[in-house]
C-alpha cells in the first residue's frame, strides 16, 4: 500500500509539472539531473519510414549510429553527413533455424565486443552472433550460441556485455509474433520459458532467471555486480534488478500506474556514467536513480523500443517503431578539447574530502594515482549528478580517464570521463 501510494505521488508530480513556459519534451521531477539534463533540449526526429527500428549502438571510430529494423531483416547505420542507409542485410534471419519469415525476424539488440565486432541478437536464427563491422549484403556470421541444455532459444532480443566479455542477454517470444494477427504463435517454440541468461566469455551457457515473463531490455549497472531488465508484459510493467553473485531479482521500478495512463511499454534501458538508468517506458524515457527513484522524464508521447548514448553522452539516440531520433544532453565532457597528442591516464576519482581523506572545508572532487591525491580543477563535484547520491562522489570511488597537468598543486583537467565504480563508502 506505501509503494503504490508513492507510485501515485510520482504520477501526480509528473502530471502537475508546469512546463507552460519550459519545454513540452522534458519533464524534471528531481533537480539532481539538472546536470545531465538540458530542460530546453527538444526531440530530433532523424530518420523515418522504417517499420520497427531497434537496437541503437553509437560506432564511436566512424562517427555513426548503427541500428537495426527487426521487421526489414536490415541494419542500418545513419551519420549526419550520409543519412541513413542500410548496412548489413539480411540481419537476423538467414535460414538457420526454423522461424517465421515474415514476422519479426531481423537482428534486435547489438553491441560492440572487446575486438569492435558486431554483436547481434537475431529473432528469425534464434541466436547470439558475431559479425565484422562492415558493410555487406553477405553477412559471415559466427555463431557464439545458440540453445540452452539442447532447446533452441526463443527469439534473443537484447544484450549487456561486461568489461570481462561475459554476455547478458534476453530470451522473449517476439520472433514468434504474429504481425497479421497481432498475437503469438508458439508453432516452433521449444522452451517452455522465456529467459535471462549469462554467455561467459569462456562460452559457458548459464540460466540467470526464467520468472521474468517478457524479459526484453537488459542492462548492467556501473559496478557490474547488477543487471536490470525490462518486463515488456502489459500485466506486470515493471524493471527488475538481478544480483549477479547469487543471480537474486527484486523488484527495481513499477510502472504499473504509469501504463494506465500514459502509452508505451518497458523495452529497451541503458545506464549513464551518472548511475542514472534511462528506460523505455509509459510515454517514452523514464530517468531513473540507482535507487529506483523517478527523476525525470523525456515526453515521446507514445511507444518507443530502444536508447543509447554516444560515446560522449552528448545525445540520447531514440529508436521508436517507424523513426530514430536523437535529443541533447548536457555533459561535461565536451567540454574539454580531447587532445590526441596527450596520454589518458586511469585515476581514481571521488570526494576528497567524504573518501580520500583530504583536508577541507567542504567536498570537492579529487582524482587519486599511483597512491597520490590531487584536487580537481576544471569540472566540479556536482557537475556529474548528485554527489551524496548512491552512487555519489561522497559514496562511492569512480573510475576514470583523465588527460590534463598538475598546476601548482591541483590538476587541471581537459578531458575527463568516468566509466565504473570501484569501491562505495
Amino acid at each position: 500500500m506505501k509503494f503504490t501510494i508513492k507510485l501515485l505521488l510520482i504520477f501526480s508530480i509528473i502530471t502537475s509539472c508546469d512546463n507552460s513556459s519550459k519545454n513540452p519534451d522534458i519533464t524534471i521531477v528531481d533537480k539532481s539531473i539538472d546536470s545531465i539534463i538540458d530542460s530546453e533540449a527538444k526531440i530530433e526526429i532523424l530518420v523515418d519510414s522504417l517499420l520497427v527500428s531497434e537496437g541503437p549502438l553509437w560506432d564511436k571510430l566512424n562517427n555513426s549510429l548503427i541500428f537495426t529494423d527487426v521487421a526489414q531483416n536490415k541494419i542500418f547505420k545513419w551519420n549526419s553527413a550520409d543519412g541513413a542507409n542500410e548496412y548489413i542485410k539480411p540481419s537476423g534471419y538467414t535460414g538457420y533455424s526454423p522461424a517465421f519469415k515474415d514476422g519479426l525476424s531481423g537482428a534486435n539488440g547489438a553491441a560492440f565486443d572487446g575486438t569492435g565486432n558486431l554483436i547481434l541478437c537475431q529473432h528469425g536464427d534464434r541466436r547470439l552472433v558475431a559479425i565484422k563491422n562492415e558493410k555487406t549484403e553477405s553477412p559471415n556470421f559466427i555463431t557464439l550460441v545458440d540453445n540452452y541444455e539442447g532447446k533452441k532459444f526463443n527469439s534473443p532480443n537484447d544484450l549487456a556485455i561486461n568489461s570481462s566479455g561475459d554476455i547478458y542477454f534476453t530470451d522473449p517470444p517476439y520472433g514468434f509474433f504474429d504481425l497479421a494477427t497481432q498475437t503469438f504463435n508458439n508453432k516452433y517454440k521449444e522452451l517452455d520459458f522465456n529467459g535471462v541468461y549469462k554467455l561467459s566469455n569462456k562460452g559457458e551457457l548459464s540460466l540467470i532467471s526464467k520468472e521474468v515473463s517478457i524479459p526484453n531490455g537488459i542492462a548492467l549497472s556501473l559496478d557490474e555486480k547488477y543487471i536490470y531488465v525490462n518486463n515488456s508484459d502489459g500485466e506486470s510493467p515493471v524493471i527488475m534488478k538481478f544480483d549477479l553473485s547469487n543471480n537474486s531479482g527484486e523488484l527495481f521500478f513499477d510502472g504499473t500506474e504509469l501504463s494506465k495512463i500514459y502509452e508505451g511499454g518497458f523495452d529497451g534501458l541503458k545506464v549513464h556514467s551518472s548511475g542514472n538508468i534511462f528506460s523505455t517506458g509509459p510515454n517514452g524515457i523514464l530517468i531513473i536513480s540507482p535507487s529506483g527513484k523517478l527523476l525525470g522524464t523525456i515526453n515521446f508521447g507514445g511507444g518507443i523500443t530502444n536508447c543509447n548514448f554516444d560515446s560522449n553522452e552528448e545525445y540520447l539516440y531514440v529508436t521508436a517503431f517507424s523513426y530514430v531520433a536523437r535529443i541533447k544532453l548536457k555533459t561535461v565532457n565536451k567540454q574539454f578539447a580531447f587532445d590526441q597528442n596527450k596520454p589518458i591516464i586511469e585515476v581514481e576519482a571521488s570526494c576528497g574530502l567524504c573518501m580520500f581523506n583530504m583536508e577541507g572545508d567542504e567536498c570537492f572532487l579529487a582524482i587519486r594515482h599511483e597512491g597520490k591525491s590531487f584536487p580537481m580543477g576544471g569540472t566540479g563535484i556536482d557537475d556529474h549528478g548528485d554527489a551524496h547520491s548512491n552512487d555519489g562522489f561522497c559514496n562511492a570511488i569512480r573510475k576514470a580517464e583523465v588527460q590534463g597537468e598538475l598546476v601548482n598543486g591541483i590538476y587541471l583537467v581537459n578531458y575527463f570521463k568516468l566509466s565504473g565504480i570501484i569501491t562505495k563508502g
